[in-house]
């Protein structure tokens, strides 16, 4: 209960933040999402670490909303206290990825966000092989696979965004195996390798 509770906090913080750089544009004079990720421009380094915090639109904010409170959330429970940094490995490593092969125009939304924690919690589910995990990767692709494939294969939101897609999916997937290839093994299995080892030892 008290993981739900810790969960529930800190996605209402990154939500809340969301809905708070919002409101801000809305309101001063200034266009905040000029601060937007603009493919392979040295000004738009910054959008790096602000697109997924900038949105268009309000309409645009409360899809990526629900959607990235549902993620976050599986991401979570999942990944308990490593979920916020498999989420900033994801947040800036789609990213770079978009600023080297985005198109021309200024990106903004937590759309390559979302597309990598799809990405992350459908390929971690089956490399781990839990029961948890896999319950999770398979509701993931069930609920979330076609916001992939309309993102990618119909250009839903213009002819060049499937690369905002395209990106935040394989940054996730690509964390996926990195986090099952660099994992401590766990405890039974370091035994069990130990003894294999000394069975084999003993043999000879």
């Amino acid at each position: 209960m008290r993981e739900v509770k810790q969960a529930a906090y800190w996605v209402g913080i990154l939500l809340l933040l969301f809905w708070l750089v919002r409101i801000v544009d809305s309101i001063v004079p200034a266009d905040l999402t000029e601060f937007g990720l603009t493919p392979r421009t040295v000004s738009g380094l910054v959008g790096i670490v602000t697109m997924p915090l900038l949105h268009a639109d309000y309409a645009q904010l409360t899809a990526n909303s629900i959607s990235i409170a549902i993620l976050c959330s599986l991401l979570i429970l999942v990944q308990r206290s490593n979920a916020w940094w498999i989420l900033t490995g994801i947040w800036l490593g789609s990213g770079v990825v978009i600023w080297c092969v985005g198109d021309a125009s200024t990106q903004v939304g937590a759309t390559a966000l979302g597309a990598g924690m799809i990405g992350y919690l459908i390929l971690h589910g089956f490399l781990n092989s839990r029961s948890l995990t896999i319950i999770v990767a398979i509701l993931v692709a069930v609920f979330f696979g076609g916001t992939i494939t309309s993102g990618m294969f119909q250009a839903v939101e213009g002819p060049d965004h499937w690369r905002t897609y395209a990106s935040g999916f394989v940054v996730g997937l690509a964390m996926a195996y990195l986090a099952h290839r660099f994992s401590p093994k766990a405890p039974q299995a370091i035994a069990s390798t130990d003894q294999a080892d000394r069975k084999n030892h003993a043999s000879e």
